[in-house]
C-alpha cells in the first residue's frame, strides 16, 4: 500500500509538472489530480487516528510516543497532500506572474500615453485611456486573487479539520475528564 501511494503521488507530481496545459483562468481541470494526495493524506489520518483508538485506553492522557506517532502520521500526510501539487503551484505561480508583469506593463503604457494625451491637451482621448486603464486594472485584480495551488478550497479545509480532529477530542476528553474527577 506504501509503494502504490508513493508511486501514485509521484505520478500526479510528474504529470503536473511535466504534462498539464496550465491556465490560471481555467483551473478546474487541474483540481483533478489533487483528489489522490487529499485521500492518501486522509487514508493517513484515518489510520493513525484508528491505531491510537485502538491501542490507547480512553482514561489515559496520551503517551508520548502516541503524540509521537500521530506527529509522524500528520506529517505524511500533510506531505502526502502538498508534495505531489509543489509542480503545478510552481507552475501556476510562474504562469500567474508572467500574466500581472504583461498587464503591468500595458497599465504602464497605457499610463504614460495618458501623460502624452494630457499634455498636449488631447483631452477627447481621456475616455479611451481611462476605460483602457480601468479594465487593466481590473484585470490586475483578478489575476491577483487567483489561486496558485491546484485544489479546490473545500479540500484543504477537510484535511486541516483531519489533522486537527484528534487534537479536540483530546482537549474535549481532558476538560471533561477534570470536571467529573476522572
Amino acid at each position: 500500500m506504501v509503494y502504490h501511494s508513493v508511486h501514485q503521488l509521484v505520478q500526479v507530481s510528474r504529470i503536473y509538472t511535466d504534462h498539464a496545459r496550465i491556465n490560471v483562468y481555467q483551473l478546474q481541470p487541474l483540481y483533478a489530480l489533487s483528489r489522490p494526495g487529499a485521500f492518501t493524506a486522509l487514508g493517513a489520518i484515518a489510520f493513525i487516528y484508528t491505531w491510537l483508538s485502538v491501542s490507547a485506553p480512553v482514561v489515559r492522557s496520551p503517551s508520548p510516543t502516541d503524540i509521537g506517532f500521530y506527529l509522524v502520521f500528520a506529517a505524511i500526510g500533510g506531505a502526502a497532500f502538498v508534495l505531489p501539487l509543489l509542480g503545478a503551484h510552481r507552475r501556476l505561480t510562474a504562469e500567474k506572474e508572467a500574466r500581472l508583469a504583461e498587464s503591468t506593463s500595458r497599465f504602464e503604457a497605457a499610463t504614460i500615453e495618458l501623460h502624452n494625451q494630457l499634455d498636449r491637451g488631447r483631452l477627447l482621448q481621456m475616455d479611451h485611456l481611462n476605460k483602457a486603464l480601468a479594465s487593466l486594472e481590473i484585470e490586475q485584480n483578478a489575476l491577483r486573487k487567483i489561486p496558485t495551488w491546484p485544489w479546490q478550497p473545500g479540500a484543504i479545509r477537510a484535511v486541516v479539520a483531519a489533522l486537527l480532529l484528534p487534537v479536540a477530542v483530546w482537549a474535549i476528553q481532558l476538560v471533561v475528564g477534570r470536571l467529573l474527577g476522572a
